[in-house]
């Protein structure tokens, strides 16, 4: 959901809170975001989904701890770039290793493999164009569209390109002029 208006959010999540996993958000775009806050944990407890804040952790263990304590009490999922350390890793929770990216050549498969082995407690899985086999974790695709296609320097891909555990659908839907049909078109 990297909507401003959280309004807007309310009411997607209203439609189709039931059909998802998680909720992914950024919340820096968010306008009014402790407003938001209380109500999207309300959503998430009744319509039994995760809230997952794409943060993208990229510093050293001090500042990135500093920065997490503005998640650690309502946010489920946290996503972590790559290049930190095991000591960023070890102070978090519900840790998902962004290995590879959709929009340009940001690829650290092999990193993100490490880490999340040296990390069993903390991560639960990958931020991935293709499946990673560690630990039984899980690997979740971004960009994902009813059609191929590139806007800007996103690479949209169908659910049919995927064969990750779980997909991220943001402006294929919260774009759409009936949301409500479009996610079970992703549901099939």
């Amino acid at each position: 959901a990297d909507i401003p208006d959280y309004t807007k959010i309310v009411d997607i999540l209203n439609n189709i809170g039931e059909y998802i996993v998680a909720c992914k958000i950024h919340c820096d775009i968010i306008n009014n975001i402790e407003e938001f806050k209380p109500i999207l944990i309300e959503l998430s407890i009744k319509f039994n989904f995760l809230i997952m804040e794409d943060r993208k952790f990229n510093d050293i263990s001090y500042i990135v701890n500093m920065q997490y304590k503005n998640y650690r009490n309502w946010v489920d999922l946290i996503t972590v770039h790559t290049l930190v350390s095991n000591d960023v890793i070890s102070n978090l929770s519900g840790v998902l290793i962004v290995a590879n990216m959709s929009n340009n050549n940001y690829n650290f498969t092999e990193k993100a493999f490490e880490l999340a082995k040296s990390n069993k407690n903390n991560v639960i899985g990958f931020i991935t164009q293709q499946k990673i086999i560690c630990n039984n974790m899980i690997c979740m695709t971004p960009g994902i569209s009813l059609t191929k296609k590139y806007i800007n320097d996103q690479q949209y891909k169908t659910i049919k390109d995927v064969d990750t555990d779980y997909i991220i659908v943001g402006r294929a839907l919260y774009n759409s002029n009936n949301i409500k049909k479009d996610i079970t078109l992703f549901l099939q």
